[in-house]
């Protein structure tokens, strides 16, 4: 059985990505909130050559990277 580097690193990122904006969330900050969107962005590229509704994925790293403009406007 072979070991997929690749699946690997996709999860990883994934799991710290979503680590990341809970902690930002929680601390409103907005360097760890950026953190977590550039963290989502390799991870959800995958998914741009997916067809139908699965493409709306890539748009997930917009959120972070919105909070994190929003939190750092009220700070």
């Amino acid at each position: 059985m072979e070991f997929y580097w690749a699946g690997l690193l996709f999860w990883s990122l994934l799991f710290s990505g979503l680590l990341f904006f809970i902690v930002g969330l929680l601390k409103k900050s907005p360097l760890i909130l950026s953190i977590s969107g550039a963290l989502f962005i390799l991870p959800m590229l995958y998914f741009l050559g997916a067809e139908h509704e699965y493409r709306l994925l890539i748009f997930i790293p917009l959120i972070p990277f919105g909070l994190a403009l929003f939190h750092r406007k009220t700070v």
